[in-house]
């Protein structure tokens, strides 16, 4: 009988180790598939997040380490690494012509500032353009707010601002970015290249302006000769879509 009892007691004995053993590698099981999940909201909340813009192109890197213990054990997994190359959402441009409204009427205040212009083609330089002037006003200051509104025709010598609205140029929505345009008059032939900067941190719109002159023409002089009954010319084309222009 003493026998049968030290059998039992032994057969209760491996009986409970192997429960032991098995109820181990059900946890690491268990915290395996724990891991893996981790890593995988990791990579979802990395990949959700927002945050301020890196340029087009950029590969952003994650990965994640557990550390966890398996009965007392401690244990350390790494995840795998998971790449990301930011990209652009193309936007349609729209290209507005503005003028100066001396009463405000139907104006918004708007920065303009700095506009730059290159003197040697569209590949720059770009240095910053003076203040424009306004016939019985005098001198714009640039620095701050124009009133600005939507322009049908310009006098001669009255200065043209331009506004691009292209929303995928916003590409640091911590800073005021820039584009540049080409602003042409089609009867004098003259063609002046323009750095407009963003109105403000993260608004896709950009303005700019250059003084508009009399003839005789000087091309990449930095003012825009014009003549009676003109037609003003602006091109734009979209760095990041080519077919946007």
């Amino acid at each position: 009988m003493r026998r049968t009892a030290d059998i039992f007691r032994a057969f209760l004995h491996v009986a409970n180790s192997a429960h032991q053993q098995t109820r181990r590698f059900v946890d690491y099981l268990g915290m395996q598939r724990m891991l893996r999940a981790f890593c995988v909201s990791f990579i979802f909340i990395v990949l959700t997040s927002t945050g301020y813009a890196v340029p087009p192109g950029t590969v952003i890197s994650n990965s994640a380490t557990a550390n966890f213990d398996v009965s007392g054990i401690p244990q350390v997994r790494p995840s795998n690494n998971v790449d990301v190359t930011t990209t652009v959402n193309l936007s349609p441009a729209t290209i507005s012509f503005l003028q100066y409204s001396p009463s405000g009427l139907g104006a918004t205040p708007t920065n303009s500032s700095p506009t730059g212009c290159s003197m040697s083609g569209i590949s720059g330089p770009y240095n910053p353009l003076a203040n424009p002037t306004y016939a019985g006003v005098g001198v714009l200051d640039a620095s701050l707010p124009i009133d600005l509104a939507p322009a049908n025709s310009y006098h001669q010598g009255e200065p043209i601002f331009i506004q691009v609205t292209d929303s995928n140029r916003n590409i640091d929505i911590g800073a005021r970015d820039s584009l540049v345009i080409t602003i042409s008059s089609s009867s004098v032939g003259d063609v002046e290249n323009l750095e407009l900067t963003e109105t403000d941190i993260n608004t896709g719109v950009f303005v700019g302006y250059i003084q508009s002159v009399t003839t005789p023409v000087t091309p990449n002089d930095c003012v825009l000769a014009v003549e009676a009954n003109e037609t003003i010319f602006v091109s734009y084309t979209d760095i990041f879509d080519v077919t946007d222009v």
